[in-house]
């Protein structure tokens, strides 16, 4: 075989490479307009308790990309408290929403299963808009967490950005905590780091 050919054989390998590649490849993230509407939708997380004034991680996160984020949060709001709310989000339009919910269903000992047909039905309404999901988990247990793959799962179905849980981390560190539950003013600057991360790619 000539050099030639080899060169012409190992194109065609490229070419088809990359063609399967480029279609079989995850979409690119959807970019939001310039003036789009964010809201952070949640519970006491969300809201900020535990915080000092503006050191909430929506205002936080507010601060780092720029742009102004409604703040939906509710304290002690649970997945089905928060369903039964979502109208107060579809109802503004926005093009962006971060879904931060199941920590009080948890310690309420709500049934999984609910939580998350609940947790599902909020994200498919949100997403039946137009409006792009990032997704934030929460732990489920500190020994075994069944409540990630379920988030995955939703995550997945709706086409949202997810992010894993991280809060188990910050609880076990007092130095960063308001009470066994809520994070202080460096704690939700963790919070709103790893959110960061997440909506910067809608930006």
């Amino acid at each position: 075989m000539s050099r030639k050919t080899l060169f012409t054989i190992l194109g065609l390998i490229f070419l088809i490479g990359a063609f399967f590649l480029y279609f079989n490849s995850s979409p690119a993230t959807q970019k939001i307009s310039d003036d789009g509407l964010i809201v952070a939708f949640g519970d006491s997380l969300t809201y900020g308790y535990g915080s000092s004034k503006d050191n909430d991680y929506v205002s936080l996160l507010s601060e780092m990309i720029d742009r102004p984020i409604v703040n939906l949060g509710v304290n002690g709001d649970t997945t089905a408290d928060a369903l039964k709310r979502i109208d107060s989000v579809t109802i503004l339009k926005p093009e962006l929403v971060i879904v931060f919910l199941g920590g009080n269903d948890l310690l309420r000992r709500v049934d999984i299963d609910t939580t998350f047909s609940n947790l599902d039905e909020i994200v498919s309404k949100i997403r039946g808009t137009g409006a792009e999901v990032v997704l934030v988990a929460v732990p489920g247990s500190i020994l075994g967490d069944p409540y990630e793959d379920k988030f995955k799962e939703i995550a997945k179905k709706y086409d949202a950005t997810y992010v894993p849980q991280f809060l188990s981390r910050l609880v076990i560190n007092r130095e960063l905590m308001s009470d066994s539950i809520h994070p202080n003013d460096e704690g939700y600057k963790i919070v709103a780091e790893k959110i960061f991360k997440a909506v910067k790619e809608y930006i």
